[in-house]
């Protein structure tokens, strides 16, 4: 039966009816809202040079009630948006933007092959391993800035997200480094819900059958999107924005207080958004009634009072976050494109590299006495910012004990 298995190669094919699928090995998988990704590999024989022969990659089939037609056609339309999406982002080729290998149909169903993230998604990583032994803030920066800067080139063809969330950020090996290493990359994937504008009536008559639905994720939805017109809501740049905003945040949550930190946070908004009613103002709208959530906002406000944010590139980030990200677009606020918040990082990293520095030369002490003495004071002072507490523990150490050393039970702050 091997005349019946097709050649993949990089373009869209539509296979016969009984083709079978040139599948040497499965693995493992992975189940979405409409859709499951399996780990295969191809007969060698059976793919063009290009797939790379033994690559392990991620095969996505859609998945739905054959006895609901509009369910069926609804979610076949989106799978063919994606591959849509998927051929800008291969012209785009960043490094943050998933690698599109290749697609095929049969009667019935649509096949995407992307590469297989190995180490998972940003949410696996989240709670496979405590963040501030896993990642500085410099790493959580330059990583944010690169899926920042991935996503500010698809905004800049016309198209949006829509539906970015931890689970949709995937964990690759950066390049040059091993399979199995610590180096990992963070890659924007999953373009199902994707906007595209130069066809906005497709994309509406999408969201119309299907963002009520569980496949759409609530938790990160805007605070302008309307849930009872949905139909009517064509996602703009500025939700990717809003969403990336609340994953930053989870992101330094993270960092600061581990696993059981975020898991805390998480567990005082169960099942809610960023956002909530903040007003019973009936003469405003609906969607002017809105602002951040409480418990965000005491998130944000009890990290910014910790010395691990004063006077660095964390706290730096975490203020543009509230100020910029984090931020309901009602009263005449608008969030910043996506171009403008990787100029911003881009300014942070460089404008703390100094002090980094400086912090750097000072961690490197040898008396436990002249540590436990900066230790207390570390621990007492509330207000001061972090150069005059540098400064005053140089004297106190003779200028060579420092403040954040992970060996000595503080997180590194480069």
């Amino acid at each position: 039966m091997e005349f019946l298995s097709p050649i993949l190669g990089r373009d869209t094919e539509s296979l016969e009816w009984g083709s079978i699928l040139p599948i040497a090995e499965t693995q493992e998988e992975r189940l979405g809202g409409f859709s499951k990704v399996t780990k295969v590999r191809f007969h060698e024989m059976h793919i063009t040079p290009h797939l790379k022969v033994n690559q392990k990659v991620a095969l996505k089939v859609s998945t739905f009630d054959v006895d609901d037609e509009v369910d069926k056609e609804g979610i076949l339309e989106m799978f063919q948006k994606e591959i849509e999406v998927l051929k800008i982002m291969r012209e785009l080729d960043d490094d943050h933007l998933i690698k599109f290998v290749t697609s095929f149909s049969l009667p019935g169903d649509i096949f995407i092959v992307f590469p297989w993230a190995e180490a998972g998604n940003l949410r696996d990583l989240w709670f496979r391993e405590d963040g501030g032994q896993r990642m500085s803030p410099s790493r959580i920066l330059e990583q944010l800035r690169g899926v920042f800067n991935g996503i500010s080139k698809i905004h800049a063809k016309d198209c949006v997200h829509g539906d970015l969330k931890p689970e949709n950020l995937l964990l690759f090996p950066e390049p040059g480094t091993s399979p199995l290493g610590t180096r990992l990359q963070i890659v924007v994937a999953d373009f199902g819900l994707a906007t595209v504008y130069e066809n906005p009536t497709a994309v509406r008559r999408v969201n119309q059958q299907f963002t009520k639905t569980v496949w759409r994720t609530p938790d990160y939805e805007a605070p302008e999107f309307e849930d009872s017109h949905p139909q009517d809501i064509v996602r703009s740049r500025s939700f990717d924005i809003w969403q990336m905003g609340c994953i930053s945040l989870e992101f330094l949550i993270w960092w600061h207080g581990g696993c059981t930190g975020l898991s805390d946070f998480h567990n005082k908004i169960p099942n809610e958004k960023f956002w909530k009613e903040t007003s019973d103002d009936a003469s405003l709208s609906r969607v002017d009634r809105r602002g951040v959530h409480p418990v965000v906002l005491e998130a944000m406000q009890k990290m910014r009072a910790s010395v691990y944010f004063w006077n660095s590139k964390q706290g730096a980030f975490l203020s543009y976050i509230q100020e910029q990200l984090i931020v309901a677009e009602n009263n005449g606020k608008k969030r910043p494109e996506s171009s403008k918040v990787v100029e911003r990082i881009d300014q942070i990293l460089e404008g703390f590299e100094g002090l980094e520095v400086e912090m750097l030369q000072v961690v490197r002490g040898r008396s436990r006495k002249g540590w436990n003495v900066g230790k207390r004071l570390f621990k007492g002072v509330t207000s001061f910012s972090l150069k005059i507490l540098l400064f005053l523990y140089r004297v106190i150490s003779g200028g060579k004990y420092g403040l954040f050393d992970s060996n000595l039970g503080f997180p590194c702050a480069c």
